[in-house]
């Protein structure tokens, strides 16, 4: 099979006089005063109706020697021209030596009527072949046609002009292959109007961008829905097309990470930093992408009636996890994700997706189930969608991967959610942040409340503030928390969740402490590193430094904190960093110890002792102190 531009070359050489002909037939139509031409359709006395006889007799009489294939070149010929027409009418300028208005003018109407002729001519041939409509649907490319580079205003006013003119030329070749569609009855010739069409609704034959979403609209709303055998052409063809565009993908792959490559270098750390890794980075991978979109997007819209055929896309999605089809498929997904739970229910569409993935396409698995999930923040996953991610992560894992139920954590009970943290930190520090986000993101507003239960209701999700203290009251001696790292592994989890800004924000750190100081004035033991916490706001959260001194240690000292030897070296270690002239300062809470206490922390910290004694006596509480404690403070 010959591309068209060696058909044309062909046809020109075994032929010149009716290929030229042909043009000039085109061109005199349009150049009449109205632009109309003299209709050119068949039954006129000119070249193209005499090619079209012939092709007529051609095919009737096809036994005769020398008839084989003159049907097939004669269309192809009349088709051959047409597109030639279009784009000599689509060329810029510059490559037409400057072409005065006139001229642009004659050779866009001279297209403008060569494609009707076509298109009323198709309509008419016993036969329709399959180079005639490839040849027929690339007549809207304008790929050429780029107005910011032009150099003048006229040569932008003619660039538009050509622009439009060629708008309305694909929409007559889009409504020329719906009626072939539906008038023709060979199931192979209506196959290839398809397959012009969803090319021209993808972009894989490039047309105008408005005329490609009318078609895309033509073939679901219309094709689609005609009948059961035009909507299995029209799945067969979106999944060729889905091909096509993976396999440009990976013609591209090389040239597309070295494009990336250098983007990234060109970028500052912070641009690096903000860099959403779904979405393309070069301009070369964003053509690509873009191309990829609409396949896909194709793809999906056509799942949404056939829901089983999502596992081709699963498939494609899953092969090049990181590659710019896997994108086009991650962008696509929630609004796919959001029609079909609507359509078929989430459960359904959860448990069809799970079970026709495989191991390695985990990913996009995981991808489709948060966008099952509801967006809203005040909406809680039904009961059905909750109930399919726990079969699903039994199934895919024994239960033992969190990821498949962090879609759905945010309308889990609190105290499920407390004994599912271990395995969430277990999973890996990503997973974990992933999970605490979807926890909270419906208690936006009470974020720095720590909730009572109360009245029989269950507690769905957690607030930063639960999470925090959560963290706080973990065993990290817990079995499988020693084969991740430990104790240090724990520490680090929870320094670095204070120490993340925009989540620990100081109403949440204070909420928290709060909370397990009250806990521990009722008896309840403090959690291991409470005292750390309490160091740590003392160097980064500089505004609580007032509740630390007037709140915070005089409870820990009225729930008797000396008891706990560990918690009373760290309160001691952090009342001597607070132990100072100016205030807030930790004077009071420190005179307030037993004598006992009082004396054991002097010798440990004797530097505070002047401290302690100016504040005092500037506070005027000095006098009012022991003589015993007035001995221990001065030494």
């Amino acid at each position: 099979e010959f591309s068209r531009a060696k058909r044309l070359r062909k046809i020109m050489n075994e032929r010149p006089l009716v290929f030229a002909a042909l043009n000039r037939d085109f061109v005199a139509a349009g150049s009449g005063p109205s632009g109309g031409g003299r209709g050119n359709g068949v039954g006129d006395p000119n070249l193209a109706s005499r090619v079209l006889y012939e092709a007529y007799v051609s095919d009737l009489d096809k036994g005769a020697e020398g008839n084989a294939d003159k049907y097939d070149t004669a269309v192809d010929a009349l088709t051959l021209s047409m597109a030639h027409i279009c784009n000599v009418a689509t060329a810029r300028p510059n490559d037409r030596k400057q072409l005065s208005l006139p001229q642009e003018y004659i050779r866009r109407n001279a297209a403008k009527d060569a494609v009707g002729v076509t298109a009323r001519t198709l309509g008419l041939l016993p036969k329709v072949t399959a180079a005639a409509i490839s040849n027929m649907a690339g007549v809207g490319d304008i790929s050429n046609l780029e107005t910011g580079k032009a150099s003048t205003i006229a040569e932008r006013a003619s660039l538009k002009a050509a622009g439009r003119a060629a708008e309305k030329r694909a929409t007559i070749v889009m409504l020329a292959l719906r009626d072939l569609i539906f008038l023709r009855t060979s199931p192979e010739r209506r196959k290839e109007a398809v397959r012009g069409l969803v090319g021209l609704a993808t972009g894989r034959i490039p047309t105008v961008p408005t005329v490609a979403e009318r078609a895309l609209k033509l073939v679901m709303n219309k094709i689609f829905a005609k009948s059961d055998d035009l909507a299995n052409a029209v799945l067969e063809c979106a999944e060729e097309d889905l091909e096509l565009a993976q396999k440009l993908f990976e013609d591209k792959e090389k040239e597309i990470e070295e494009k990336n490559e250098e983007r990234r270098r060109e970028m500052t750390d912070e641009e690096r930093s903000f860099l959403d890794p779904h979405a393309p980075i070069s301009d070369l991978e964003g053509r690509v992408f873009s191309r990829c979109k609409r396949s896909v997007s194709l793809f999906l819209v056509l799942c949404l009636h056939k829901i089983e055929n999502v596992r081709t896309l699963i498939r494609a999605g899953s092969k090049h996890k990181m590659g710019t089809l896997a994108k086009a498929v991650r962008s696509e997904l929630p609004k796919f994700c959001k029609a079909a739970g609507k359509k078929h229910g989430e459960a359904t569409v959860a448990k069809l997706v799970a079970d026709q993935s495989e191991e390695e396409e985990a990913d996009l698995v995981l991808a489709f189930l948060d966008g099952l999930a509801p967006s809203s923040a005040t909406q809680l996953a039904p009961d059905s969608l909750v109930e399919a991610c726990l079969e699903i992560q039994k199934e895919k894992s024994g239960g033992k991967d969190p990821r498949y139920i962090i879609p759905v954590v945010s309308s889990l009970d609190r105290e499920v959610l407390l004994g599912l943290l271990p395995s969430f930190i277990n999973a890996g520090d990503n997973v974990l942040e992933a999970a605490f986000a979807r926890m909270r993101e419906r208690l936006a507003r009470s974020y720095n409340q720590y909730r009572v239960e109360g009245g029989g209701v269950k507690l769905k999700g957690m607030t930063t503030c639960e999470q925090l203290v959560a963290l706080h009251e973990l065993n990290f001696t817990y079995p499988d928390f020693k084969e991740i790292g430990g104790s240090r592994r724990y520490l680090d989890l929870v320094k670095r969740f204070i120490e993340n800004g925009e989540v620990c924000t100081d109403r949440v750190l204070m909420s928290a402490l709060e909370v397990s100081s009250q806990k521990f004035q009722q008896g309840s033991p403090l959690p291991l590193v409470f005292m750390r916490t309490v160091i740590m706001t003392i160097g980064k959260h500089h505004s609580l430094l007032a509740y630390l001194c007037n709140n915070l240690l005089k409870r820990l000292t009225d729930g008797k904190i000396w008891d706990v030897p560990k918690q009373w070296e760290g309160w001691k270690r952090a009342a001597s960093m607070l132990c100072v002239t100016e205030t807030p300062s930790s004077v009071r809470a420190i005179a307030g110890l037993p004598v006992a206490q009082l004396k054991e922390f002097c010798t440990n910290y004797s530097s505070t002792r002047g401290t302690i004694g100016i504040v005092l006596e500037r506070q005027g509480d000095y006098e009012a102190l022991d003589e015993e404690k007035k001995t221990i403070i001065r030494g």
